[in-house]
Formats: structure tokens, C-alpha cells, sequence
């Protein structure tokens, strides 16, 4: 694995391990099957209520549109997929 070293303004050293593409495909894959289990659900549910309103689609939908970005916010820089391989964004 290869490591990035920051120096902060304070002279301090901070040296982190960068991910690998292979940890990276695997947090990805585990994101989509997360969406495509959310997905299914919402089909499941749609097809026993017979609901054919697009206001409730496009409802259902948003939390699939905004996953990546909760995720970042409220989860410290990672999606689930992220978390599972042990994958953190930084800045």
C-alpha cells in the first residue's frame, strides 16, 4: 500500500495509507447492491399497493440520489461500502 504524508501548519506529520483499487471496487460494489436493495423494496411495495402515482416514485427515490452525500456527512467520510473495507475520505 502506498502512504501520503500531509504536514500540517503546525510542523506536525500526519501519514495515511492510501486505499487500493480493489478495496475501492469492493466498497462500490457493496454501495450498489445497498442501493439495489432499496431498490427492489420500493418495486416490492409499489407492485402490492398498486400504486401507479409518480409523486411517490420520485419520492422513494431520493434517499438513492442522496445516499453518497448523507453518507459523507453524517457517516465521518464514508458510505456503508467505505466503512465495511475500512475506506475513509479525507481532506
Amino acid at each position: 500500500m502506498q502512504n501520503i504524508t500531509i504536514q500540517t501548519t503546525q510542523n506536525i506529520v500526519i501519514e495515511y495509507e492510501l486505499a487500493g483499487i480493489g478495496d475501492r471496487i469492493v466498497a462500490y460494489i457493496i454501495d450498489v447492491l445497498i442501493y439495489s436493495a432499496y431498490w427492489v423494496l420500493v418495486m416490492l411495495s409499489f407492485q402490492v399497493f398498486r400504486s401507479n402515482n409518480d409523486f411517490w416514485f420520485i419520492l422513494v427515490s431520493i434517499p438513492i440520489l442522496l445516499y453518497q452525500l448523507l453518507c459523507e456527512i453524517f457517516l465521518n467520510g464514508q458510505s456503508i461500502g467505505k466503512k465495511a473495507k475500512g475506506i475513509r475520505v479525507i481532506s
